[in-house]
Parts: structure tokens; C-alpha cells; sequence
């Protein structure tokens, strides 16, 4: 049951004849194993390739700076995505979309093409962005929340945090005939990462997210009574005014 990509060769031991050798399986435990199984391998072949964990040390938000720090390196890791849809598609046979960050690095163009202000900002993104995001702290304007829908909130927070940071560096950092194609890739990036990670929260946990969530992802039609979205504007300008103070010390 082992699976590996050596250099350009592609070396599959296939996993069908094991799955279905096991009738007692349901399709879902088949397909969960198998594509456990390429997940597993990728991981395996990102750290070959990058000398890094995956899991441990590789991250969505804010983009990580191994990907940005050269085309050859996030050429090398698109190569590793579409060997692994490859073998979802070949061993499992599912067809199974990208992850949602995976098609904004690999399948989109954006990132691609502004690689070299994302490169510039990128230690300032990792230090002073993250440092900033991650000491803010801004209740929602709901006081009905549970408990998971409060950290669900605070990840919102977070993430909108480093979208306006960087933002704002982009700005500050990036030549100007530049800056509004940076500004427009990083706007996807992070719109999309977090209108698909409020859809996995909802699916998953069943509950409603707050207001601010809904507003910042655009995942779900958001109606706001008039003190809620007066304390969503409030967030989102308490959010700006604190990259704004910290931009500027740069």
C-alpha cells in the first residue's frame, strides 16, 4: 500500500485491489481510507521536498512564506497538489475539488503573478501581522452566542486581521504599479479561505456563527439588527485603526 512520486515518475502500488478485497467496507470507509492514504503520501512528499512537517509547519493563514518566497517553490508545491488529485483520481477514483487555498495558489493565477510584493511583505506579514492579530480581541455584537460560535467569531477576527494587514503593507511596501493587482490576489485569497471556512464550521458544529462572521465571509445572507451591525462596524474599524498604528511604525 505504498504510493511514491520520485522526482517526474510517477510509482503507484495501487490501493483498489486491498479496498475492494475488504467487501464488509461501505463506499464511504473505502473512500476515506484511500484518500487518507494520498493524503498521507503528500504530506510525505512535502517533507522530502521542503524539508518540513505539513501538519506542524505549514500554514493557509497568513500565507506561508515558503510559497512566497520563490516560483520555484510554489511551483514544486502545485506539483505535489496535482499529484495528489491525480491519485484521488486514479487509486480512489473520486474527483475531488482542491482545497480552497490549494486552488487559489495553484489554479489561479493571482498569486503567481504577484509573487514578488508578496515575497517583500511576507517577513513583515509573519511577524508583525500575526503578532498584532493574534493579541486583538473584539466581542460580537450578539450576546446569545455559544461557546464555539465565540471562537468561531475570534478565528473571523483573526483571519480578517491578516487580510487587512497585509493589505495595508502591500500599500505601504509594494511599488505602485503593483499594488492593485497584490491587493486584488490577496482579496481573493483570504475571501475565499474564509467563506469556505465558515461553510465547514456551519456543516460541522450545526450552529450560527455571528454576524461579523456572516459579513466578513459573505457565506450566508446576513440580517443585522441595527445595534449588531453598528458593533460589526465598530469591529471592522477597530481592526484597521490598530494595522493603520502599527503600518506606520514600520
Amino acid at each position: 500500500m505504498i504510493i511514491r512520486w520520485t522526482g517526474h515518475v510517477v510509482i503507484i502500488a495501487s490501493l483498489l485491489p486491498l479496498i475492494a478485497s475488504r467487501p464488509s467496507l461501505t463506499p464511504e470507509m473505502r473512500d476515506s481510507i484511500c484518500t487518507t492514504q494520498c493524503d498521507a503520501q503528500f504530506k510525505s512528499d512535502f517533507r522530502l521536498s521542503f524539508s518540513r512537517d505539513y501538519d506542524l509547519d505549514f500554514f493557509d493563514i497568513p500565507l506561508d512564506p515558503l510559497l512566497v518566497s520563490s516560483l520555484q517553490n510554489l511551483t514544486a508545491f502545485c506539483y505535489l497538489v496535482e499529484q495528489k488529485q491525480e491519485c484521488y483520481k486514479a487509486e480512489c477514483d473520486l474527483s475531488c475539488e482542491m482545497d480552497v487555498s490549494e486552488h487559489q495558489l495553484c489554479e489561479r493565477k493571482a498569486i503567481r503573478d504577484n509573487i514578488a510584493c508578496l515575497r517583500d511583505t511576507s517577513p513583515f506579514v509573519q511577524q508583525d501581522c500575526s503578532r498584532l492579530c493574534r493579541s486583538i480581541s473584539f466581542l460580537p455584537g450578539e450576546r446569545t452566542l455559544t461557546n464555539s460560535s465565540l471562537e468561531e467569531h475570534k478565528h473571523c477576527v483573526f483571519i480578517h486581521c491578516h487580510r487587512m494587514c497585509q493589505e495595508s503593507l502591500i500599500s505601504r511596501l509594494c511599488p505602485s504599479h503593483s499594488r492593485r493587482a497584490a491587493h486584488e490576489a490577496v482579496r481573493a485569497y483570504y475571501s475565499a479561505y474564509q467563506h469556505d471556512d465558515l461553510r465547514i464550521y456551519v456543516e460541522e458544529s450545526n450552529e450560527q456563527p455571528s454576524s461579523f462572521c456572516r459579513r466578513v465571509s459573505g457565506y450566508e445572507e446576513n440580517a443585522e439588527s441595527r445595534s449588531v451591525h453598528n458593533r460589526n462596524l465598530q469591529i471592522l474599524q477597530g481592526i484597521k485603526d490598530q494595522v493603520k498604528e502599527m503600518v506606520e511604525t514600520l
